[in-house]
């Protein structure tokens, strides 16, 4: 809304530079006449605002709904304001849904009635929050998905995106280019019951499954990792996997594992019974494990099943990164060829 002066005075130059007069008959001094506009409009625009809280539902600073504009109530305008302020703070725990068969990126997403068709419809929506201590859950069906960009998320909460924790593979994310799951700033994810591939990398855009960049937590169950060109799972300057299992690894990579610049991907050792290796079908990688640039990575398993079918070398180490193997010995990781370690980096 502008600013409308009063009639009969010039344009302004400077904002509210020409004032009105207040007439006066009684001294024989003309006023402005306001213009409707001045009037109009103002109320207008206030109207607009409550009515928008009230038919969204929002919440005042009372703990109660918005109601409708009426004149019983002049603290309506602040009500108002205070609920589309704080509408971008999860008030409870809140569900996603997405179906790449039945959804519609056009739905709110809030039902398996009304699911969103793409992860990336889901985690645009889900990151306008602040989740102030609360949780976020996608529900993921059945399906095969495009990858999905995630950013940064304000608040204390977690975010779980859930497939299917029996078959992964029946949720399949699916790259033709970079990442499967691409996670660059802060945030604490989870993901259970996912497939992903990656068919091609592009420049400073790696083809992997997990890609975590910056001070995201990540943490992955129930994981199938399939094809990829650069890695199965990678974390860079500062971010940080947690490995739960059980994983599944399924197609060939350069590196099952990788760790640079301040990266961290920890097989949890609280629970490492939990942590099952399988490696169902012949798989070739350059290295299972590849750290630098002063990174580091726990590597220890519940159960590996199928060791044998890990062709190539186990680990490298390099620029002052770390591999423990919590004990495990220097044949401990799956591979063909040993592993090395070289300018400071170490496998313990």
């Amino acid at each position: 809304m502008k600013y409308n002066q009063p009639y009969g005075l010039a344009e302004e130059d400077v904002l509210y530079s020409v004032p009105f007069v207040n007439g006066d008959p009684s001294i024989g001094r003309a006023g402005s006449i306001p213009p409707a506009e001045s009037i109009e409009y103002d109320q207008r625009e206030i109207i607009a605002v409550i009515q928008w809280a009230y038919d969204h539902g929002y919440v005042d600073y009372a703990a109660q709904l918005c109601q409708a504009p009426t004149n019983a109530d002049l603290t309506q305008l602040l009500k108002a304001i205070w609920g589309l302020v704080n509408s971008r703070f999860l008030q409870a725990p809140r569900d996603y849904y997405v179906n790449a068969v039945t959804g519609n990126d056009a739905n709110d997403g809030l039902s398996a009635a009304k699911p969103f068709k793409t992860l990336q419809k889901a985690q645009d929506t889900l990151v306008r929050f602040n989740l102030n201590g609360y949780n976020v859950t996608v529900h993921v069906a059945a399906g095969t998905y495009a990858p999905v960009n995630i950013g940064s998320i304000g608040g204390a909460g977690t975010v779980s995106y859930v497939g299917d924790t029996s078959n992964p593979a029946n949720c399949l994310i699916a790259a033709s280019v970079g990442p499967s799951v691409g996670v660059i700033g802060t945030g604490d994810y989870r993901f259970y019951g996912f497939k992903c591939t990656s068919a091609a990398n592009d420049v400073g855009v790696p083809s992997t499954c997990f890609w975590v960049w910056g001070t995201a937590t990540v943490a992955l169950y129930q994981i199938e990792f399939g094809a990829t060109i650069d890695a199965h799972m990678i974390t860079v300057n500062g971010g940080y996997i947690g490995c739960f299992g059980p994983f599944k690894v399924t197609g060939n990579t350069n590196n099952h594992y990788y760790c640079g610049s301040g990266g961290r991907i920890l097989n949890t050792t609280y629970a490492p019974a939990l942590l099952a290796l399988t490696i169902p079908n012949p798989i070739t990688v350059t290295r299972w494990v590849y750290c630098d640039g002063a990174s580091g990575t726990v590597m220890k398993y519940g159960t590996i099943t199928g060791f044998a079918n890990v062709t190539g070398q186990k680990y490298t180490a390099v620029q002052n990164s770390i591999i423990d193997s919590v004990g495990g010995g220097i044949n401990y990781l799956p591979g063909t060829i040993a592993g090395t370690t070289a300018s400071g980096g170490q496998y313990t």
